[in-house]
């Protein structure tokens, strides 16, 4: 490590099906879904700071095609991110020991024409009481509306490897409250 604290990683997947050769279908035809994706993570923790950023583009294929089957009959097109899309996040959180405060914001946009689709931001905090751990958060999500959500919830740990949850949420936009959900759950790690 050059930088202490510091992680970098890079993927890169291919998800599709490429089977059903038979029939005269070509080896780079599929039925189904298909979609590249490469990431670039970095993350930096040293002590009660750590700090994410993530740089992502993912882009689907056209499945089928004129040439895709012998009746020249077209499969279908992915819809999946079709024509491509960049997606850039940047997250932070400080741990002050009576409070953890964090912080996300990304985006998304068009790959080919960059035109934007998608930005949201989030603010988090997680107060510990004992085995208590009060989580109270806000989000901003500028997808096709521009919806708010707010959160409050409650940790009790039974155990180290078990905890109850109890959480709420609202959504709303500007004109209308579009639902709430409650849920309570208990959680084990193995």
């Amino acid at each position: 490590t050059l930088v202490a604290g510091l992680r970098l990683s890079v993927a890169g997947a291919v998800q599709g099906n490429n089977q059903y050769k038979e029939n005269g279908l070509s080896a780079n035809n599929t039925i189904g879904a298909e979609a590249e994706s490469s990431q670039l993570l970095a993350t930096y923790a040293t002590g009660p700071l750590s700090l994410t950023v993530v740089s992502e583009k993912v882009y689907g294929n056209q499945v089928g095609g004129a040439n895709a089957n012998p009746g020249g009959a077209t499969l279908g097109t992915n819809s999946l991110k079709a024509g491509g899309s960049k997606l850039f996040t940047v997250g932070a959180s400080y741990d002050f020991g009576v409070v953890k405060l964090m912080a996300i914001a990304g985006s998304e946009e068009n790959a080919t024409t960059g035109a934007k689709l998608n930005k949201g931001s989030s603010f988090s905090a997680t107060v510990p009481f004992g085995a208590t751990t009060l989580k109270l958060g806000a989000m901003n999500d500028q997808h096709t509306t521009n919806q708010d959500k707010v959160a409050v919830g409650v940790d009790y740990a039974l155990s180290k490897r078990t905890t109850v949850s109890a959480d709420t949420y609202r959504v709303r936009n500007a004109a209308t409250n579009l639902g709430q959900q409650t849920w309570i759950g208990v959680r084990h790690a193995f």
